[in-house]
C-alpha cells in the first residue's frame, strides 16, 4: 500500500506517520509512506511522474498558497483513483469534501481511536472497491469494477454500461447485471431498465438524476419521492461517516 502525507506542519506529518505505522504494523499490511511539505510539491511530483500512484492520501486543507481542497480538485481532474482523507482543524469544508469524493474528514488534533476508525473505513471501502462484474462485449470478456460504473441501461435489446472512462455494450441480460449492482447500497434502479450509481450524481432534477459524466438517469413517477429520499439519506450518511 502506497500512502502520501501532504501537510505543511512537520509535527502533524509525524503524528500521522506514527499512527499509520501503529495501525498497519498491527494489521500485517505492507506499506510505503512518502511525505510532502506542500500541495505544490505534491502536485509537481505527480505531474512529473516522479512518484508512483498512491492508494491513500492524507491531505491537509489549510496550507499556504494552494490548499488541500484545490489539490483534491486537481487530482480529480487527473482521474487519479487515490482515496483521500482530509486532515484539518475545521469542519468548514466538510460538505465540499464530499464533492471531491473524499473518504474521510479527520479533525485535528485527532486521537489514535479516531484515526483507527478512519482506517477501518478505508479497509471496508478497499474491499468494496475490489468487486467487479464480467461481461461479454464483442466476443471479449471485460472485467468492470463496480466502483467505476456510472450507470447501466437497456437500449435496443442490448445493455449499455457507462463507466467513468468508457462505454461498453453487451447482450448479457439486464436483470442479471442489475441484481449484482443492487446488492450494493450506492446503486438504485431509478426507472425500468436503468440502474445508477449514487456516487456519480451531481444534480437532482424534478424527474431525473444527472451524473458528473453528463448522463441523465430518469426517475420513475411511481415512488419518485422514495428514490430521491434514498439518495439524500445515502449522501448524508456518507458525509456523517466521513466526519
Amino acid at each position: 500500500m502506497r500512502i502520501a502525507i501532504v501537510d505543511d506542519l512537520k509535527s502533524d506529518r509525524d503524528i500521522t506517520r506514527i499512527y499509520l505505522e501503529q495501525y498497519l504494523n498491527s494489521s500485517n499490511i505492507g506499506f510505503e509512506v512518502e511525505e510532502f511539505i506542500s500541495g505544490e510539491v505534491f502536485l509537481e511530483s505527480i505531474e512529473k511522474n516522479e512518484v508512483e500512484d498512491f492508494d491513500l492520501i492524507f491531505l491537509d486543507i489549510y496550507m499556504d498558497k494552494i490548499n488541500g481542497m484545490e489539490v483534491a480538485k486537481k487530482l480529480e481532474e487527473m482521474n487519479l483513483n487515490s482515496m483521500i482523507f482530509f486532515t484539518t482543524s475545521s469542519i468548514e469544508y466538510a460538505v465540499e469534501s464530499y464533492e471531491v469524493k473524499a473518504a474521510y474528514y479527520l479533525i485535528k488534533p485527532y486521537t489514535y481511536e479516531k484515526f483507527k476508525k478512519a482506517m477501518d473505513r478505508y479497509k471496508d471501502m478497499f474491499l468494496s472497491e475490489s468487486k467487479f462484474i464480467e461481461v461479454l462485449c464483442n466476443r471479449v470478456i471485460k472485467r468492470i469494477f463496480l466502483k467505476d460504473i456510472v450507470l447501466i441501461q437497456t437500449a435496443n435489446r442490448l445493455v449499455e454500461i457507462y463507466t467513468k472512462k468508457d462505454k461498453f455494450t453487451t447482450r448479457q441480460g439486464f436483470d442479471e447485471l442489475a441484481t449484482v449492482l443492487l446488492e450494493n447500497k450506492n446503486f438504485v434502479c431509478c426507472v425500468r431498465g436503468c440502474v445508477v450509481n449514487f456516487d456519480y450524481i451531481i444534480k437532482v432534477n424534478d424527474d431525473s438524476f444527472m451524473t458528473n459524466e453528463g448522463l441523465i438517469a430518469p426517475i420513475r413517477r411511481q415512488g419518485r419521492s422514495d428514490i430521491k429520499k434514498k439518495y439524500t439519506e445515502y449522501l448524508f450518511k456518507s458525509m456523517r461517516e466521513g466526519l
